[in-house]
């Protein structure tokens, strides 16, 4: 096992994007959790299907209910336009995450050194909140790059204080877009799903809604059928069995 430790440490995928893929068995248990207040030992089939309805209703409505608010533009904690375009891109629980960086940036971090080279810069960011430790961050004002030697974009998804403290001494206005992760973003129905691409986003939800619960009842028919079938083949084997003895 120590032998291949460069295969399951994580230090190791520092510079690969594991942001969601570590945390594969907390989304297990979450589910399993989800699935235990639908559901009870000794349910049939039928009966389990049931709940998983009563269940997905549930989700869906939360689900519209979080889009909902999401698309009204949250207050910001400051006047910084890369705050504001945040307010305008993220869901409304990730930007309170990325509103409290944006923060931790203007009052926590300081810049002791700069470097620069044509359209690149080098930061040196000393975090506050980390006992004074000192990050390097590389800016291509070319490509709208940033590169952060904490490397949390690639385990978390989003751009950390270090980053935010940069672009704002570089003056960018707007978080470049490529760092934008769709699942993260108001319209990640509307970009990422064929109905949403072609419908407006409350009709794409809506639609998207009578396709999980009309999808539940077909399973829910089959399983009648099958249940049924079971049931006309026992009369079957009953029928032939007094033929039989008679």
């Amino acid at each position: 096992m120590y032998n291949i430790r460069d295969h399951w440490i994580p230090a190791y995928f520092h510079d690969i994007e594991m942001d969601g893929l570590l945390r594969i068995t907390s989304r297990s248990e979450s589910s399993n959790f989800f699935f235990q207040h639908f559901h009870q030992n000794g349910d049939t089939l039928v009966e389990f299907y049931s709940s998983f309805e009563s269940g997905m209703d549930k989700q869906c409505h939360l689900n519209t209910e979080n889009d909902t608010k999401s698309k009204h533009t949250p207050h910001t904690a400051t006047t910084i336009k890369i705050e504001i375009d945040a307010s305008k891109l993220y869901t409304r629980k990730l930007f309170h995450f990325v509103s409290e960086d944006i923060k931790s940036a203007c009052y926590h971090t300081n810049i002791p050194d700069m470097s620069k080279d044509h359209h690149s810069r080098n930061y040196k960011v000393e975090d506050e909140l980390m006992h004074g430790k000192i990050f390097e961050v590389d800016v291509n004002l070319s490509n709208n790059s940033v590169k952060c030697s904490c490397n949390f974009y690639f385990r978390r998804g989003y751009l950390y204080r270090h980053v935010f403290a940069t672009l704002h001494q570089c003056g960018v206005k707007e978080i470049p877009r490529k760092y934008v992760k769709t699942r993260w973003s108001k319209d990640a129905v509307k970009r990422d799903s064929i109905l949403g691409s072609q419908l407006p986003g409350f009709v794409s939800r809506i639609v998207w809604t009578m396709l999980v619960k009309t999808r539940i009842r077909l399973i829910k028919l089959l399983l009648t059928w099958i249940k049924l079938t079971q049931i006309f083949q026992n009369q079957k084997q009953v029928v032939q069995f007094k033929e039989v003895v008679i």
